[in-house]
C-alpha cells in the first residue's frame, strides 16, 4: 500500500495545477501518517520481542536451579528460615564427614592390605636365601648395590575358609 501511494505521489508531482497540488499534499500526509504508523508497529514488535526473550532467560534459570526443601509447609518468618538453612547445611556437612571418613578408611585397609601382601612378599625373599642388601644388575647391564630386585607382580588372592 505504501509503494501504491508512492508511485501516486510521482505521477501527481509531474503535473502541478492547483488540484494536482491539493492531491499530492493529501498523499503526502498519508505516506507520512503511514510509514509513522509502521515504525510505531516496528519499534512495539522489538519491544515485545526483548521482554519476551528476557521473560524466557529467567525461565530457564528457574528451571535450571536445584529445588533445596528447608522445611515443612507452613508460615515461616525469616529467622526461621535463616535457622532451617543453617540445620540443614550443619547435616550435609555431617552427611559429607561420614562418607569422608568411610572413604579414608576403605582406603586405610587397602593400603594396610597392601603392606601385608608387601612384608609376605619380603620375608619369601629372606627365606630364599636373598637379602634386602644384595646386588641386582639392570637392564643395561649395570650392576647396583643394596638395591632390592624387581619380582613380577602377582594378583592378591582371596582366603576362603
Amino acid at each position: 500500500a505504501v509503494t501504491a501511494l508512492q508511485n501516486l505521489i510521482k505521477k501527481d508531482a509531474h503535473s502541478l495545477d492547483v488540484a494536482s497540488q491539493q492531491r499530492l499534499q493529501r498523499r503526502l500526509e498519508k505516506l507520512t501518517n503511514a510509514t509513522q504508523l509502521s515504525f510505531a508497529e516496528r519499534a512495539l514488535l522489538q519491544e515485545q520481542n526483548r521482554f519476551l526473550t528476557t521473560v524466557n532467560n529467567e525461565a530457564k534459570v528457574r528451571r535450571t536451579t536445584e529445588t533445596e526443601i528447608i522445611g515443612k509447609a507452613r508460615v515461616m518468618s525469616y529467622e526461621d528460615l535463616e535457622k532451617a538453612r543453617r540445620e540443614r547445611a550443619a547435616k550435609e556437612a555431617e552427611k559429607e564427614a561420614r562418607k569422608a571418613e568411610k572413604q579414608s578408611r576403605a582406603m586405610s585397609k587397602t593400603r594396610v592390605g597392601e603392606l601385608g601382601l608387601r612384608k609376605d612378599v619380603q620375608r619369601e625373599h629372606d627365606e630364599d636365601g636373598q637379602t634386602a642388601g644384595a646386588s641386582t644388575a639392570q637392564p643395561n647391564g649395570d650392576i647396583q648395590e643394596g638395591a632390592v630386585a624387581p619380582e613380577p607382580w602377582r594378583a592378591p588372592v582371596a582366603k576362603m575358609w
